[in-house]
């Protein structure tokens, strides 16, 4: 193997409900630089995520109509 050995036994990090609070993607503060706002980052990340959402529910929408009206 080249580099090393491999960890197949690696897992990913748990966080408990408290820290997650809501979302899905974790954020730990502790190492951050100070002058960096979590708290505008947390939203427009939650923004981008409701956005995207929205934009493919609106094309599965748009193709579904696309489907029953113009396929004979």
């Amino acid at each position: 193997m080249i580099g090393g050995a491999c960890d197949t036994k690696a897992r990913a990090p748990t966080f408990s409900e408290s820290q997650l609070q809501g979302n899905l993607m974790a954020i730990d503060p502790t190492g951050g630089h100070p002058a960096m706002d979590y708290g505008e980052h947390i939203r427009t990340y939650d923004a981008f995520i409701r956005g995207t959402m929205i934009v493919i529910v609106l094309i599965a929408v748009v193709l579904l109509g696309m489907l029953f009206f113009l396929v004979p």
